[in-house]
């Protein structure tokens, strides 16, 4: 069993790997989002934007995972400020996913992080 991490001699924190995954799966996630919008706007095609965003967020996830650049301590914090943190984790993916696909379709305002916005409302009179 394996538990030192490569750089130092010391053992590294209980609970730490379960940390480090979800760390890997949100980086992952947000890379893959990124990604998405990148390559639905260089390809114009989604098919492949998604492809391309699969492959992106799982090299980004499993580059993090098995070599991180920062060390994770899960102890640092309380129960609450993980829980917090959590929400506001998800909470900025959907916002994220939100404003990407508003990118790839600007049609799909109701997609944007401000639907109702006064820009929006320009484009209707001006159509």
């Amino acid at each position: 069993m394996d538990d030192k991490s490569p750089d130092s001699g010391r053992k590294a924190p209980l609970g730490s790997a379960s940390l480090g995954t979800a760390v890997a799966c949100c980086l992952g996630a947000l890379a893959g989002i990124f990604a998405f919008a990148i390559a639905a706007g260089v390809t114009g095609s989604l098919p492949a934007a998604f492809g391309i965003a699969i492959l992106a967020g799982g090299l980004v996830a499993w580059t993090f995972r098995t070599r991180p650049f920062l060390p994770l301590d899960p102890s640092a914090c309380s129960r609450g400020l993980k829980i917090v943190a959590v929400i506001a984790t998800i909470v900025a993916l959907v916002q994220t996913t939100r404003l990407a696909v508003f990118m790839v379709d600007s049609s799909k305002t109701g997609y944007s992080l401000i639907a109702g916005a006064f820009f929006t409302q320009l484009k209707k009179v001006a159509s």
